[in-house]
């Protein structure tokens, strides 16, 4: 949708709307793959969380988008598309994460991970040598 809003006299609306669409029927593709996985033993159910949240974007894209195309001048619209991007993009990686299992190496695990392995070569250093 940003590459779109770049276009001279583009509706973001119109934009808006069919993103969230889109969103909407990707976000019941990947529940229906995360409840096949959950059923087999093969994934987790909490996985779910991430389509709730597709669907929370979308839900706040239709607002915007239908704001923009009966007021194509207001800027409270836009601003919430800003924000919406900035959430996609969000989701859009914890999802390559939740695609690569690595759940559990998150931004902060690996902060503390980062941390720890600091303090332990601290360690090495101040420490006197035999």
């Amino acid at each position: 949708m940003s590459l779109a809003l770049l276009i001279p006299g583009v509706s973001a609306g119109w934009w808006a709307l069919a993103v969230a669409v889109t969103m909407t029927a990707f976000a019941a593709a990947i529940a229906r793959s995360i409840i096949t996985a959950a059923r087999r033993g093969t994934g987790k159910w909490s996985s779910l969380t991430l389509v709730l949240v597709l669907l929370v974007i979308a839900g706040f894209e239709v607002r915007a988008g239908v704001e923009l195309v009966r007021h194509s001048d207001v800027t409270d619209g836009l601003q919430t598309l800003c924000y919406l991007m900035v959430a996609n993009l969000g989701v859009g990686i914890a999802r390559a994460w939740q695609l690569m299992n690595m759940r559990s190496i998150g931004l902060l695990s690996s902060l503390f991970s980062l941390a720890h392995a600091d303090k332990g070569a601290e360690e090495e250093t101040h420490s006197p040598r035999k």
